[in-house]
């Protein structure tokens, strides 16, 4: 399936074949071939991109129509050219972006969660012993810049 309708064609179906052929061989240590007649290789007409940074873009809507409108029939010539409306392009590249940012989304929430938990204490790691009171000379309470350590726990207003 070829978006751009570009002028080697033949040349993938050849380049598969070949690969077909090794992997055989590889993996079943034996030699077997997949020309012609033992595998037919078509470019069906597909809906066309208009510009050449879409190709990711059909090649997801391809793969989604082929699950969701399965081909009825793989007779050639294979003509899937009204396979889905133009605008589908549209609207796929804002659920791409959409589902991109949702993404990011739950993935600051879930660092910034993580953060919090690493910095403020859990309440199962705390004693419900009450904390021994010691008396502190008042020189003790001269607080230097390295004494000083704040963390955030709670959201600020």
């Amino acid at each position: 399936m070829d978006s751009l309708r570009g002028p080697a064609r033949s040349t993938v179906v050849k380049t598969l074949r070949e690969y077909l052929e090794v992997e055989w061989e590889v993996r079943r240590g034996s030699q077997r071939s997949f020309n012609k007649d033992v595998m037919k290789g078509s470019s069906p007409r597909v809906p066309q991109q208009d510009n050449f940074s879409d190709c990711g873009v059909y090649v997801l809507q391809y793969v989604e129509s082929f699950f969701q409108n399965p081909i009825p029939s793989f007779h050639l010539p294979l003509n899937l050219s009204d396979w889905f409306p133009p605008q589908r392009m549209k609207t796929k590249r804002e659920e791409i972006k959409e589902l991109i940012l949702k993404l990011q989304s739950q993935q600051q929430k879930q660092k910034q969660q993580q953060n919090e938990e690493e910095n403020c204490p859990n309440a199962d790691s705390l004693s419900s012993e009450e904390p021994e009171i010691q008396e502190t000379a008042p020189s003790q309470l001269l607080l230097s810049p390295e004494r000083l350590h704040f963390t955030h726990c709670a959201p600020l207003i």
